[in-house]
């Protein structure tokens, strides 16, 4: 279930955004606030078009090209489990605080699978971990850098 996301005022700024036609647009604001707390979600046109574009005049062609535009851009990963195509979004992280996190059901990226992206991965390479302590337990965002 998807929970209050947080849509940062710089998003209107990014370049990377900014590329994107405006039903891609929607779509990227949809992908944060459906995504669970891991920041995955799954991927096929028919979901996001169920869960993001429902009662819109949109094709799963349409659908399928603006992820598409959204994962070449690097701002998504898109990757398959089992033959299930799913999406996680690199900088969930560093976006969104999730207060009591979840245990998702949708697998992990297989090539962030260990919790750090490799080198071919959109977000770059590791740079450093950051705990934080909570009542709840230990939390660590992954901080990186581009290559």
């Amino acid at each position: 279930m998807a929970r209050n996301r947080t849509i940062s005022p710089h998003m209107w700024e990014d370049a990377n955004f900014l590329t994107l036609e405006l039903p891609a647009q929607l779509l990227w604001i949809g992908l944060i606030s459906h995504a669970d707390d891991a920041g995955r979600l799954e991927a096929s046109p028919a979901a996001l078009r169920g869960q993001v574009l429902r009662g819109h005049a949109v094709i799963l062609e349409q659908v399928r090209g603006w992820r598409d535009a959204i994962v070449a851009l690097g701002m998504a990963c898109l990757y398959t489990v089992e033959g299930r195509a799913y999406l996680h979004l690199p900088s969930w992280g560093r976006d969104q605080y999730v207060n009591r996190p979840r245990q998702g059901v949708i697998p992990p990226c297989p090539r962030c699978a260990a919790g750090a992206p490799r080198a071919d991965h959109p977000e770059g390479r590791p740079i450093g971990i950051n705990l934080r302590n909570t009542k709840e337990g230990t939390f660590g965002t992954l901080r990186t850098q581009m290559t």
